[in-house]
C-alpha cells in the first residue's frame, strides 16, 4: 500500500469505484476526443475572427434577459400599485392588503372578510368588511373562529396563552360513551 491508496479485494484501487481520479497513463479516450475537439473549435473561431460573433451573442444574450428582468419586475411594481390597496382591518385594526373590487379576502390576524372598495365621499381606495364579523350568528360554517392567528390581533396580545380573550371561551359539552 504506496502513498495512502487503498486496495480492494482483487488488488484494484478503491478510487476507481468512486469515481475517483485513473492513475496517470490511463485517461478516459472520450475526455481526451472532447479536450481537443474543444481546443481546435476555439482555435478555429480566434483565428478566423468568429469568436467575437459568439462573444457578442453571450453578450447581448445577458443584455436581453436582464433588460427582461428590469421589465418584468417593474411590470409588477405597477400592476401592485394600480390594484392593491393596503389599509387598516376594520375588526381588529391590524395591517391588511385588498385587492380593489375583488371579494373573499380574508385579514389573517382576526379572519374578518375584507375587500377594497372606492370611498363614496374621498374617492379614494379603502378597505371595508366585506362580510359579518368572524364568530357571529350571520357568519357562515367557513369562517374560522379566531382567524389563522387564533384572535391574536397586534394591539391584543394573549396574555394566558389560548390566543383568544376570556371573554371569547366556548363551552364545549362532550360525552363520551365507553364501548
Amino acid at each position: 500500500m504506496g502513498r495512502g491508496l487503498r486496495r480492494g479485494a482483487a488488488g484494484t484501487d478503491a478510487r476507481a469505484f468512486r469515481g475517483g481520479p485513473l492513475p496517470p497513463g490511463d485517461e478516459d479516450p472520450a475526455a481526451q476526443v472532447g479536450s481537443f475537439v474543444t481546443t481546435a473549435l476555439f482555435v478555429y473561431l480566434l483565428f478566423s475572427g468568429k469568436i467575437f460573433v459568439v462573444v457578442d451573442f453571450i453578450f447581448k444574450s445577458w443584455l436581453l434577459f436582464f433588460a427582461l428582468c428590469v421589465a418584468l419586475i417593474g411590470g409588477v411594481k405597477l400592476w401592485t400599485d394600480a390594484n392593491v390597496v393596503e389599509g387598516a382591518c376594520p375588526t381588529c385594526s391590524s395591517p391588511v392588503s385588498a385587492l380593489k373590487n375583488k371579494k373573499g379576502q380574508r385579514c389573517l390576524f382576526c379572519g374578518q372578510e375584507v375587500t377594497a372598495e372606492r370611498s363614496d365621499a374621498t374617492g379614494e381606495w379603502e378597505v371595508v368588511r366585506a362580510g359579518p364579523r368572524p364568530g357571529s350568528p350571520a357568519s357562515s360554517s367557513r369562517d374560522m373562529p379566531g382567524g389563522m392567528m387564533g384572535g391574536r390581533t397586534p394591539q391584543q396580545p394573549s396574555s394566558r396563552g389560548g390566543g383568544r380573550p376570556a371573554a371569547d371561551d366556548d363551552i364545549i359539552d362532550v360525552d363520551v360513551l365507553d364501548n
